[in-house]
């Protein structure tokens, strides 16, 4: 019986390891940050932003490109893209927001090998 329990408990550990990891990398998500480092990742990460007009928005962003593409684009309500940040670029940005809404933070990957980051 110990062992069966054992062996349970194994499996659901392991389990949630393997759940948890990326193979070819890792991302990052919170409530005014997205982050993440690759070997060879191509896909989307989207991220969604309640924002208010007339409010004040800093970003902070860098990306390391080693390999393949990456794209971050701020889209607005319209799914207007109102933002490109340059890949392999480090800055800050300030917008004033003109609509209040649901706007997008999309991140894009084609073989991108390399990290990014995004804080506002």
């Amino acid at each position: 019986m110990k062992t069966r329990l054992q062996l349970v408990i194994s499996i659901i550990i392991l389990s949630a390891g393997v759940w948890g990891c990326n193979f070819y990398g890792s991302y990052s998500q919170s409530v005014n940050k997205t982050s993440g480092s690759s070997a060879n990742w191509t896909g989307d990460k989207i991220t969604g932003l309640e924002l208010i007009k007339g409010q004040k928005v800093n970003f902070s962003y860098f990306s390391e490109v080693k390999s393949g593409e990456l794209s971050m684009q701020l889209f607005n309500p319209a799914k207007e893209v109102i933002q490109q940040f340059e890949p392999d670029k480090k800055g800050n940005l300030e917008l004033v927001i003109e609509v209040s809404g649901k706007y997008t933070f999309v991140i894009k990957g084609n073989k991108f090998n390399g990290s990014y980051q995004v804080e506002w």
